[in-house]
């Protein structure tokens, strides 16, 4: 990275954009020789979508420079602004996060296929859940356990399922991979 950004010409005015996982802002800086506006931004694989979670840590405190980086990812998902000494565990989040979405996605769908549903259509009904999860929680600003509450009753089958992902280790599980995945 260092040889790459020392051998472009840069200027006082221009706005650096660098979306390298693990380059800090203060190694940025050094490789720019603190020319120009230096932004750091994470965005993750759902930007071919125009769905990613794309943080932006950056030093800039000249509003209209911010507000332009911030336009351009917002338009490619949601831009969050993040001070950089958390840019590593949201990176773990956002970034990494989609991954261990699609894990889940993957082992739903095989256990859909076992159940007897087509591997296309298990795939098609588990992406949608997981669509609409998101959505409920994006549009509603609700804690996820109240959605939970809502499909568990007692003695009922998704609380049996909760159950049984929380004594095989669901949450614990996810919250090491998230902590495994940040550079601290």
């Amino acid at each position: 990275m260092k040889g790459v950004v020392e051998k472009l010409d840069l200027s006082s005015k221009q706005i650096i954009i660098s979306v390298a996982a693990g380059i800090s802002l203060e190694e940025l800086f050094s490789f720019t020789s603190n020319i120009g506006f230096v932004y750091r931004v994470m965005p993750n694989t759902a930007i071919s979508v125009k769905e990613s979670v794309n943080l932006i840590s950056t030093d800039c405190k000249i509003e209209e420079k911010n507000e332009l980086v911030f336009n351009i990812f917002n338009k490619l998902g949601t831009a969050i602004f993040i001070p950089e000494e958390k840019m590593d565990s949201a990176t773990s989040l956002a970034s990494c996060g989609i991954a261990y979405v699609m894990k889940y996605i993957q082992a739903a769908m095989q256990a859909g296929i076992e159940m007897g549903i087509s591997p296309k259509d298990a795939q098609l009904m588990v992406s949608q859940c997981v669509l609409g999860a998101g959505k409920i929680l994006l549009d509603s600003k609700l804690h996820p356990s109240s959605e939970i509450d809502k499909v568990t009753t007692p003695g009922g089958l998704t609380i049996k399922g909760i159950n049984t992902l929380e004594y095989e280790g669901f949450s614990a599980a996810i919250i090491k991979a998230l902590k495994a995945s940040t550079n601290n």
